[in-house]
């Protein structure tokens, strides 16, 4: 017993699962625009701004985080605490003065992501560049 670390978790494959199926918040959001690869996008008349794949408007990136429960009543500023602490800095959308944010490359942001939950995470499909979105009357296609 005088060996034994009760913080020397081994990693495994099932922990790693469980993290998996654990996120909740804002990581489930995050963790879920890296899986895709793109930055949320609105067609909404106030913002369609449709730029750099790697910037997003604050927007609509909050728009897309209030989807995900328990982030229905966050703000502007929760949601940039949340970025700026993996990497993301502030940005403004040119031509328009309004707020958003400008992401580090995709193979980046992930491994900054990876690290908070021990360096490994299971990727679905291996992108090297933020995707771009299509917008298509107001879908997203």
């Amino acid at each position: 017993m005088s060996r034994f670390d009760p913080e020397n978790i081994p990693k495994t494959q099932a922990l790693l699962e469980q993290k998996v199926h654990s996120l909740k918040g804002w990581d489930k959001w995050y963790e879920d625009i890296l899986q895709e690869g793109i930055l949320p996008r609105t067609s909404d008349k106030v913002d369609s701004w449709e730029g750099r794949p790697d910037c997003a408007t604050t927007y609509a990136l909050l728009k897309s985080a209030k989807a995900i429960r328990g982030l229905e009543s966050e703000t502007h500023i929760a949601l940039k605490t949340y970025l700026f602490k993996l990497g993301v800095v502030p940005w403004r959308v040119p031509g328009t003065g309004r707020g958003g944010a400008k992401f580090p490359p995709l193979p980046e942001a992930r491994s900054i992501f990876s690290s908070r939950f021990g360096g490994s995470w299971p990727w679905t499909e291996e992108f090297d560049r933020w995707q771009q979105m299509v917008w298509y009357d107001g879908m997203k296609g």
